[in-house]
């Protein structure tokens, strides 16, 4: 009976695990769109009201982009008189755990934060521009991911779990 019991935790433990890849692949579809809604923020308000880097990040952490926890913080580090793309690299690198970035999506970000507040406002729509490019052909790279993944990292988990119940009874 114990055996059965073990099996079958064994089992369990590999479909969850199967549901929490294809989980992950869910959530970073997610964090590439917030990071999308924020670049046309960003954009809207640097071509209508030439607003300040500081105000960018305060309506993008209000406007919807409530994931990218690094906002808020680089706000609070720009207040306290720390140069926005030093603040901007550590908040992104503080926060890449848990926004389940992969390392070249940080680093596009942390790339971003060189010309955001540096240039005229023109340099810094093109800079949004550039990168409203270069994340939205990744969303469709992570969306593809996910197609795939959410149907077959579970079904890997089940056969992997019947195979592993198997094996230990």
């Amino acid at each position: 009976m114990a055996e059965f019991a073990a099996a079958l935790l064994v089992a369990a433990a590999f479909v969850i695990g199967g549901r929490m890849l294809a989980s992950a692949a869910s959530e970073r579809v997610e964090f590439i769109k917030e990071i999308l809604l924020m670049l046309n923020i960003f954009e809207t308000r640097l071509r209508y009201a030439g607003a300040p880097v500081s105000e960018l990040l305060h309506l993008a952490s209000e406007g919807g982009c409530s994931r990218l926890l690094f906002l808020e913080k680089c706000g609070i580090l720009l207040a306290e008189g720390e140069i926005f793309k030093d603040a901007w690299e550590k908040c992104i690198r503080e926060h890449t755990a848990f926004c389940r970035l992969l390392p070249e999506e940080s680093e596009k970000l942390i790339g971003m934060g060189s010309d955001i507040g540096r240039t005229d406002v023109e340099g810094q729509l093109s800079c949004c521009g550039y990168y409203k490019e270069i994340f939205g052909a990744c969303l469709l790279e992570k969306e593809e991911i996910f197609r795939r993944s959410a149907a077959l990292y579970p079904k890997l988990g089940i056969m992997f779990g019947v195979s592993a119940a198997l094996f230990l009874a």
